[in-house]
């Protein structure tokens, strides 16, 4: 299975993707990330499993989203996503090809995107599950790069279960003074 992790290029401005296999990183452009989380995803979301029940493919997709990020998989002990930051020295000196193009296949096991560049093809292959993973990744990077960029309610819904997501808007809400343990 291959790993992969994405960041962003203040001086760039552009989003890169690495693979753990060695080879050169992928830059992405603002417009092509724009498809990856536009366009691109209306296939995605249409392939969803459980089309025979009745439900829309927007609330399938949702219902798989939130399974996806708060769900282990069996036998998953890490956590699936990890933040961190590249040291500011690392970036220049990493080998990179600019993305140009994408496609994407989607059925209800399987994810495929093949990424284009002027050196050949890239195959990013990774399970339903793994796929919500990594496109909620790259949405908080676009997010945290202040990229406005829209993307479905789904992905960029808190990913918090709602018991939670009450206790950080309440902490959000009070006054920077306010010491509420004292």
């Amino acid at each position: 299975m291959v790993s992969t992790t994405l960041g962003y290029d203040k001086r760039e401005d552009r989003v890169w993707l690495s693979f753990d296999d060695g080879t050169p990183r992928l830059w992405f452009t603002r417009r092509l990330v724009s498809h990856l989380l536009g366009p691109m995803l209306r296939p995605f979301e249409a392939s969803a499993p459980g089309g025979q029940g009745g439900a829309g493919a927007a609330i399938r997709v949702a219902l798989e989203h939130e399974l996806a990020m708060n769900e282990p998989l069996p036998g998953e002990v890490a956590p699936p996503m990890k933040m961190g930051l590249e040291a500011p020295d690392a970036s220049p000196d990493a080998d990179d090809q600019l993305c140009t193009g994408l496609n994407a296949a989607f059925d209800a096991g399987q994810c495929r995107i093949s990424f284009h560049t002027r050196e050949g093809e890239r195959v990013l292959q990774m399970g339903r599950v793994g796929m919500h993973r990594w496109l909620r990744g790259l949405h908080l990077l676009v997010r945290h790069a202040e990229w406005e960029l829209l993307a479905p309610e789904w992905l960029t819904r808190s990913c918090l279960p709602e018991a939670m997501r009450s206790l950080v808007q309440g902490a959000a809400s009070l006054p920077p003074d306010a010491n509420p343990g004292h």
